[in-house]
């Protein structure tokens, strides 16, 4: 427990009571309460701050010193905000919090706080001696601290504490040494006390606190703010650690218009880390994670595919140095999770490589099926299916319950063709071996059986397919509920993948789907998906990538329509690249510890879906047959498609 009153202390001793100052100016070895002045370490914020020694018993100890400006020594309100902090923060007891020893006062210098002095050097110069820190340091060097001061924030909040001026100036490492941590310091009341002082001059809010690039819009506009103001400024550290510059510099004005625009992109950050920063950088406090620690839970997660945006830098610089131009990028429209239609677009990851000469086609065309059927085989670019009885809607091709692995069902509406193929029950290893390159954390290998077939649409869904389903009048409960979907698009062509299509979009495609085709339709489970993808393998791969998949080594910067690549053993096209897929599952990160052997679906809750797959513009670690991607619900981007599964029929006896 911290002592309220230094000078109360019988303990403290003066040991030269005529230094006691009653000049404004101090100097040091000046004595305030039971504080001999040392060095002067910087004034700003409230006040100024001093390097200190208090004696007890015969042991002197080093403290720091914190005095208001001069002008505020009187100001009722200033004085009452420090003893109102210190009487909040004497029940704190963190490691990652500075310790705040004891209040005191002067009769000439007025209220100070004493502070547990760190012999160590601020966030911002530790950040400046890291080589390349101009351009942005590793999320492995950054994610330890981040995680500390994420806990710290967390905690202040809970004891109902702002800091409201959260920057790399305002941490500071408790020591020189090699076990150092990091402290929060000025918490709550840096940025209120400053407030107080602009109040005399401009008359703004109290509200209106901070240091402009770090703070969030609320502060900015005088509005209500709650912890996700400090998530904000958490938010903007993380992306100065990792890109080497504030999102949005400038001074209060400056600053405040930009917060309105989208993040900046930046080649360090991998389209998930991106989508994550911009949720924490959300200009409406509601919109933002619930806490500091799951913001970089979240960030953490992400860097796991931050090396495709260190391959994609790598490719650009040899492009140029073979005298062929670099990708270009442009983030647009990419729909984040809850920014406010009032925001400007934020972009999405759409790289198109200006080139001279087209990319050659495949050498060969699909092969056909051994015993063909009136649909076509796959969709290709300029495919004609056989003309049939436009009112024969329904199964073209059936096959009894429990027919062989991969073979093919196709159902036919309005024209449009959905063909599936079988996928029988089993039991496979899900997830993967330690040793197989390219792993990350959350694949533990473990069995898992499935006890029903299932029919999984043998390619990811068409841009023809979501304008048929999704354009028909078929009115659900699901369509009440989430609102408008996407509106069909043909950028592409008819036989692209769907894209920038969120979960909820999906699995109301699937809804309507059902009624359509009289059948269960759903988005897989994340188990039906690997075991889909698997296809009786065991390896990264259910076959050759380059033969299989659109990744970034081989799609050209773009998305490709479906159906050009090999399929797997089992018929199903572009398992591996060319868009990630939607699952059914919330996603948790050690769920495959937990899951249930037979059947899983996975948790019953969560902040995240299940993506799985890859895409065109990631590497070749993201589309292995068991990475284990995920998004939030609401994103959307040309990255993202889905492929549904049918429910098999129940035997009969």
């Amino acid at each position: 427990m911290a002592d309220t009153i230094l000078s109360s202390d019988p303990g403290n001793s003066n040991p030269d009571p005529n230094n006691t100052p009653n000049r404004s100016k101090l100097e040091p070895g000046d004595v305030i309460g039971g504080c001999r002045l040392v060095e002067e370490l910087g004034a700003g914020g409230y006040g100024v701050t001093w390097k200190a020694v208090i004696s007890s018993a015969g042991v002197e100890q080093t403290v720091v010193c914190k005095l208001l400006k001069e002008n505020l020594r009187n100001d009722t309100n200033a004085t009452e905000e420090v003893r109102r902090v210190f009487e909040l923060t004497q029940r704190l007891n963190h490691t990652y919090i500075c310790p705040i020893k004891a209040i005191d006062e002067d009769p000439v210098h007025g209220i100070f706080l004493v502070m547990a002095y760190a012999g160590g050097e601020t966030l911002r110069k530790w950040f400046s001696r890291q080589p390349g820190y101009e351009n942005g340091l590793s999320m492995d060097m950054v994610k330890p601290i981040l995680e500390k001061i994420a806990d710290a924030l967390d905690t202040i909040h809970r004891n109902e504490v702002l800091h409201r001026d959260v920057k790399p100036e305002n941490i500071i490492f408790s020591d020189s040494g090699k076990n150092a941590v990091p402290w929060l310091i000025d918490f709550g009341i840096a940025a209120k006390i400053h407030t107080e002082e602009s109040n005399m001059t401009t008359g703004r809010s109290r509200a209106n606190s901070g240091t402009a690039p770090y703070m969030a819009p609320e502060q900015h506009l005088s509005r209500q703010q709650d912890a996700r103001t400090d998530q904000y400024a958490l938010a903007v550290m993380a992306y100065e650690f990792l890109t080497g510059q504030v999102p949005f510099p400038g001074n209060r004005d400056e600053a405040l218009a930009l917060k309105m625009l989208a993040l900046p992109e930046h080649d360090r950050l991998s389209a998930r880390m991106y989508a994550v920063l911009s949720k924490a950088l959300n200009r409406e406090m509601d919109q933002r994670f619930v806490t500091c620690t799951e913001f970089v839970n979240a960030l953490s997660a992400a860097s796991e595919l931050a090396p495709a945006a260190e391959r994609l830098a790598h490719a650009r610089l040899r492009k140029e140095q073979n005298g062929g131009r670099p990708p270009l990028f442009n983030r647009r429209n990419f729909l984040l999770g809850g920014l406010g239609a009032t925001a400007a677009a934020l972009g999405v990851w759409r790289m198109t490589q200006d080139t001279e000469e087209p990319l050659p086609a495949p050498e060969s065309p699909l092969p056909a099926p051994e015993e063909p059927l009136p649909a076509p085989e796959s969709p290709l670019n300029n495919y004609s299916p056989a003309p049939l009885d436009p009112s024969e809607n329904g199964i073209l091709g059936t096959f009894p319950f429990g027919t062989a692995a991969g073979e093919r069902k196709v159902w036919q509406v309005d024209g449009i063709y959905y063909a599936f193929r079988w996928c029988p029950p089993g039991t496979f290893l899900m997830g993967s071996p330690e040793d197989e390159p390219g792993r990350f954390d959350g694949e533990t290998q473990h069995s898992v059986t499935l006890t029903r077939g299932f029919w999984m649409l043998e390619t990811e869904v068409t841009e023809e397919m979501w304008h048929h389903v999704m354009s028909a009048r078929v009115a659900t409960q699901a369509a009440k509920e989430i609102g408008p979907v996407a509106a069909p698009s043909w950028k592409k062509g008819p036989d692209h993948p769907k894209v920038e299509v969120h979960w909820m979009e999906c699995d109301e495609f699937c809804r309507k789907l059902s009624s359509q085709l009289g059948q269960t339709v759903s988005l897989p489970t994340e188990a039906q998906w690997e075991y889909a993808c698997r296809a009786g393998t065991t390896g990264a791969y259910a076959g050759d990538l380059d033969e299989m998949g659109w990744y970034w080594d081989n799609s050209g910067d773009e998305i490709h329509p479906v159906g050009q690549k090999k399929p797997n053993a089992w018929g199903l096209y572009d398992m591996h690249g060319n868009v990630w897929e939607w699952c059914q599952d919330w996603y948790d990160r050690d769920y495959d510890t937990e899951s249930p052997t037979s059947d899983p679906t996975g948790p019953n809750s969560g902040s995240y879906r299940v993506t799985r797959g890859g895409s065109w513009d990631f590497d070749a670690r993201g589309c292995r047959s068991a990475y284990r991607g995920w998004d939030t619900p609401d994103d959307r981007g040309n990255i993202l498609g889905f492929r549904p599964v049918l429910a098999s029929p129940v035997p009969e006896e």
